[in-house]
């Protein structure tokens, strides 16, 4: 055999062992299986088990707390007995997470201890996954702090304070879990590019979905209902609100509060006094600054089955497409026409806020929970002929002018028409009746007649002894110097 030939063998076998080694390097890992005994020790289990392992434990109740430091698949077996349930015993939290990239699945998590930072599961490292898991009855159900890429999948989350609470966490995602009958649903707070999708999130005492200084989170066909507020978001700009429904909550079904730029679609609100609101302070104003109000809100969102109407700096637009509304809200806009809508059940019929120039007309604003018409800093415009009934306040304007309300009726209501901080508006020629509290209430300067003709007011006692219409008295209107110099005696009539 020559050299040529020795070569030739040897690189042979070079390349073959080179073959094999590089199918072992990319074979995936296969880790070993731990089987915890019914009555041993998880937590040793843990210890020995490396990188890769999974740590199986059997039906049974371990009165145990467990801290996960590796990247294993801890997994509860049902071999007959029932999912197993770990006991924390009221002393801590049941499970801490500390090993990037583990898993847990299948176990129940019972009986944490009652601090803030107690809950059935902690999550204290990125890339987390927890599957199909149960936990009840602890101070928080599942934690995640300042950690990324947490998965919490299929779980059940019930009976705890708080079902999901996510602090200074990123890039979580929350999908097809239920959560329900705790004081609050789910917590997003500091809380950033998560995703909430095909939750049941239902039956909660205080709020279904709760995000406070969050950004960037995506909220997706969830369902929200029988909470006391569906969707709360407080100091929260910039995340979206996609195709979930919020149904039945005992007091609000969304609520921003100071939260501008997110953006809402194909969202279902229905069956709570106060379906859709914004924070807005009647005595600081507080709430009411255009940052945020500047939400994207189409009319693919619905509020008892009727599309909301959220303009932001639109002008020069006729809304009388559709016959019954949910509520309108003008945000800076100009030149709006809003006619022949009937808007009622909500909490404001119309909100006008720094737009002018806009007409509302021939509308039947009825039963709204505050106001029938709200127009806050707002100047030139008209509102005319419409029938505004059973709201605290008909008509309320704060701090604008030169707006002009005439030949309105103003009925069933707790006051009829109210200007607050306003000057140079002109009120005439409108019905305001039935209302308990009182027809009119003006605290600056305004012009309640157009100069020949006043109101109609069903509370003040009227003599026209010459029986030409007119009060032969003027009439003061509450709350300031402003007059009706021309009270009517009877009832407007107008087409």
């Amino acid at each position: 055999m020559d050299g040529s030939e020795l070569v030739d063998k040897g690189s042979g076998r070079l390349s073959l062992f080179l073959v094999v080694f590089q199918l072992l390097v990319l074979m995936p890992a296969t880790g070993s299986v731990i089987d915890v005994k019914t009555d041993g020790s998880i937590q040793e289990a843990l210890d020995l088990a490396m990188p890769g392992d999974v740590v199986q434990v059997p039906s049974g109740l371990y009165h145990q707390t467990i801290a996960v430091t590796k990247a294993v698949v801890l997994r509860g077996v049902d071999d007959g007995g029932g999912r197993p349930v770990i006991d924390a015993g009221g002393r801590a939290s049941g499970i801490v997470l500390r090993g990037a990239g583990c898993t847990v699945e299948g176990l129940a998590v019972i009986n944490s201890g009652s601090s803030e930072l107690d809950a059935g599961i902690k999550v204290a490292a990125a890339n987390v996954t927890l599957r199909q898991v149960w936990i009840t009855q602890n101070r928080r159900g599942i934690m995640v702090q300042s950690a990324e890429g947490c998965k919490v999948l299929g779980c059940r989350i019930t009976g705890n304070e708080n079902g999901i609470f996510l602090y200074q966490a990123r890039a979580s995602e929350i999908s097809d879990c239920v959560i329900s009958r705790n004081s609050d649903g789910v917590t997003i707070w500091e809380s950033e590019e998560g995703t909430l999708s095909r939750n049941r999130v239902n039956e909660n005492q205080r709020y279904g979905i709760y995000l406070v200084s969050s950004t960037k989170n995506y909220l997706v066909g969830n369902v929200a209902e029988n909470n006391s507020a569906g969707l709360y978001l407080v100091n929260s700009p910039g995340n979206a609100v996609l195709d979930n429904r919020f149904g039945n909550n005992t007091d609000r079904g969304v609520y921003l509060q100071k939260s501008g730029q997110n953006v809402f679609k194909l969202n279902q609100i229905s069956g709570s006094p106060r379906n859709f609101d914004y924070y807005m302070d009647q005595e600081t104003g507080a709430g009411r600054e255009y940052q945020y109000l500047n939400n994207d809100i189409d009319s693919s969102n619905l509020v008892e089955s009727r599309p909301i109407l959220h303009l932001v700096q639109a002008s020069d637009q006729n809304m009388d497409a559709s016959p019954i509304s949910g509520p309108i809200f003008c945000i800076r806009c100009q030149n709006l026409t809003i006619q022949n809508l009937r808007v009622e059940d909500d909490l404001r019929g119309v909100f006008l806020y720094q737009s002018r120039g806009c007409l509302l007309q021939n509308n039947t604003l009825r039963n709204n929970s505050l106001f029938g018409i709200e127009a806050y800093e707002s100047s030139g415009n008209l509102f005319r002929q419409n029938n505004i009934s059973r709201s605290p306040v008909g008509v309320y304007l704060e701090s604008s002018a030169k707006n002009a309300v005439a030949a309105n009726n103003v009925f069933d209501g707790g006051i009829g028409i109210a200007l607050v901080a306003s000057s140079n508006n002109s009120i005439f020629l409108n019905n305001l009746v039935y209302n308990k509290n009182a027809s009119a209430y003006d605290d600056g300067p305004n012009q309640w007649d157009d100069g020949e003709r006043g109101n109609f007011y069903d509370d003040f006692e009227c003599m026209d002894p010459d029986r030409d219409g007119y009060c032969d008295a003027g009439r003061f209107i509450p709350g300031g110097r402003s007059e009706d110099r021309f009270p009517l005696t009877f009832p407007v009539r107008f087409n």
